[in-house]
């Protein structure tokens, strides 16, 4: 049990509390089991738990382990940042999400029991978790999930996909970083209609993690996949095989590749004359586009704003070309550009 702390005090005291931000509350963590249940309409976690040699420690991950308990309690939840430990954090949402399709067309006057309108998702945590914990979420809050965003570290590799065959008519945010970019079947974007923001890196950001304070850091996926991910190479290209899929966003407007992804230059050309209101595009060292293809594609982006390339070439002289004809952005990076020998 976790020692008496005067925020959770500070905490309980206040009625009907709807959204916590504890994203620089480290402790918050033990005290899961003492938040409003009825209430709570955010709950954002610190990035940092307890390490190993902390007292707290035990108790912290049995809160985590238990998570799912608690969220099922927590029906008023709309939006959620935090770490899991299990890939069941919302198994009992996606059991009911099934109970509630079997049962509506068979008893009209049947009463399911409400899931929380989940709008905003942010988990992380090991591989295999994080994919079960994805999968469940998108279908149990398929009608009302706005932003996804899921980072994970490799701890058992294991071929799986995470694919999904209904509509998610509102996810407008969908971030994968790390090895569950390459578990995503990227076809299901065909069925994001309103996506706007899509960022599919195969490494980790330098963003705000959700790992002990004693882990090592997160290695780039390609190390991992000479070791701990033996299949990342294969999926990568699976993967680079369903990019075209990007081009049924009509609604896309920022678009961040980051890793080895293959971009060919009929499939960025493919993205420019169907993403119509891109205004921000990102590629960070993907392979297999060239100066000459981002030129020839961006001069269709009508409304970019935005460009950032690191990208092999082969012929610098382009860039120069490039530079001129991209007077319109009002941003433009170039960096990293190598001649390719």
């Amino acid at each position: 049990m976790a020692s008496p702390n005067p925020v959770m005090t500070v905490v309980e005291a206040i009625k009907g509390l709807e959204r916590l931000d504890a994203t620089n509350w480290d402790d918050c963590v033990l005290y899961l089991d003492r938040l409003p249940s009825t209430s709570l309409k955010r709950l954002w976690l610190s990035p940092n738990t307890p390490p190993s040699t902390s007292p707290d420690y035990a108790y912290a991950e049995q809160q985590l382990v238990g998570l799912a308990d608690q969220l099922k309690q927590w029906r008023q939840l709309e939006e959620i940042k935090i770490p899991i430990r299990k890939g069941n954090v919302f198994s009992w949402a996606a059991d009911e999400k099934r109970s509630a399709l079997i049962c509506a067309p068979i008893l009209a006057g049947s009463r399911t029991k409400r899931l929380p309108k989940m709008r905003q998702i942010h988990l992380e945590g090991p591989t295999l978790d994080v994919v079960d914990s994805v999968r469940d979420a998108a279908f149990a809050f398929q009608t009302t999930l706005e932003d996804l965003e899921a980072r994970s570290r490799v701890r058992v590799w294991h071929p799986t996909t995470i694919e999904w065959g209904w509509r998610m008519p509102r996810l407008t945010r969908l971030t994968l970083e790390g090895e569950i970019s390459l578990y995503f079947s990227l076809d299901a974007l065909n069925r994001c209609p309103a996506l706007e923001e899509l960022t599919l890196a195969t490494s980790m950001g330098h963003q705000h993690h959700y790992h002990r304070q004693d882990e090592p850091p997160l290695s780039p996926l390609p190390h991992l996949a000479r070791g701990a991910n033996p299949g990342g190479d294969l999926l990568l290209f699976i993967r680079s095989q369903e990019i075209r899929s990007i081009a049924s966003l009509r609604n896309l407007q920022r678009l961040n590749l980051h890793g080895a992804w293959q971009v060919p230059d009929r499939v960025l050309r493919r993205i420019a004359d169907q993403c119509l209101k891109l205004k921000e595009l990102k590629l960070d060292h993907t392979v297999g586009t060239t100066i000459g293809g981002v030129l020839l594609g961006v001069e269709n982006m009508l409304r970019l704003e935005r460009l950032e390339l690191r990208l092999d070439v082969v012929d610098l002289s382009l860039v120069r070309v490039v530079a001129r004809k991209l007077a319109f952005l009002s941003s433009v990076q170039l960096t990293t550009l190598r001649t390719v020998d």
